[in-house]
């Protein structure tokens, strides 16, 4: 075999020449090509190995064959060690990519829990200040209603002072929302025109009256205004027609009492519309507050 001789003496290799050889031949020529002529072997073997040129798998291919293993022995290592190793560096790089999306999962799971601390404190803030809004706002309303709708009734009752002494006359002055000057002018009126104060007793409480509705109207129309975030949109709707109705119901009743202070009475017809409209409004009112406070349990 000439072209064997040629490898030896170091000829280029051809592989049809290498492959050309019986099997069991391959391996001791491997050999002596190997100590001839280093890395020759990775020219001339199995055609099966020629993808791997200049790898990892070509110089292991060599190095078994440089040690007498035949080259279909060296291949079946060598791609053992390559799947062995590659599977190794894949569970590696799995592992780490696996390592890096629960980091990434657990701070996105951090950051949420932060936020759904911060939204649970707003609120239970928010709830706090229901808490403490919701009865203020009813309290104001009730008192405004009650305190309208008793100065304008016509049948509101008034003490009869004609008769009385000076020690019951004081003493009844202390219990009324008079002023100082007005009490003393009362006091200072003639005895023997107990009548005329009498009717000048009674046009005083109904100013003193008109003045306290109009101041409690004021107050529940301000703190609705200022604690209007903390309700819902249905029960602002019906504390806003309270408060525009009870408005109306003032000012009716000061142009009443002008007018009959000027002998030109005038008849009330917003302020008996408020006594029948404050039940529904109180009423409906209160079932959306209880429903704000205690949820939908029975009240």
């Amino acid at each position: 075999m000439p072209k064997l001789a040629g490898l030896m003496d170091g000829a280029e290799p051809d592989v049809r020449d290498f492959m050309a050889i019986p099997q069991g031949s391959r391996a001791s020529l491997a050999v002596g090509v190997g100590n001839h002529r280093s890395g020759c072997f990775v020219a001339a073997c199995d055609a099966t190995l020629m993808p791997f040129r200049g790898c990892g798998v070509c110089m292991l291919t060599t190095l078994l064959a440089q040690i007498g293993v035949s080259a279909a022995a060296a291949l079946t290592v060598a791609w053992a060690a390559v799947k062995f190793l590659g599977k190794s560096w894949v569970e590696h790089h799995f592992k780490q990519e696996l390592e890096e999306l629960k980091l990434g999962h657990n701070k996105q799971i951090e950051r949420l829990k932060l936020d759904l601390d911060i939204l649970r404190s707003r609120i239970s803030k928010l709830h706090d200040q229901e808490f403490t809004v919701l009865p203020e706002v009813w309290s104001k309303m009730a008192a405004a209603l009650s305190t309208m709708i008793a100065a304008s009734d016509p049948q509101r009752p008034y003490a009869n002072t004609i008769g009385m002494n000076d020690g019951e006359l004081n003493e009844y002055l202390e219990t009324t929302r008079l002023l100082a000057w007005e009490k003393g002018e009362i006091r200072n009126f003639p005895r023997d025109e107990q009548k005329g104060r009498e009717a000048k007793l009674h046009n005083m409480l109904d100013w003193a009256n008109y003045s306290k509705a109009r101041q409690l109207a004021e107050e529940f129309r301000s703190f609705l205004q200022s604690r209007r975030i903390f309700m819902s949109d249905e029960l602002t709707r019906e504390l806003d027609r309270c408060s525009e109705m009870l408005d109306r119901a003032v000012a009716e009743f000061r142009r009443f009492l002008e007018a009959r202070q000027a002998n030109q009475p005038i008849e009330l017809v917003i302020c008996p519309t408020l006594k029948e409209e404050s039940t529904r409004m109180m009423e409906a009112v209160r079932l959306e507050i209880q429903r704000k406070l205690f949820g939908d349990r029975p009240t």
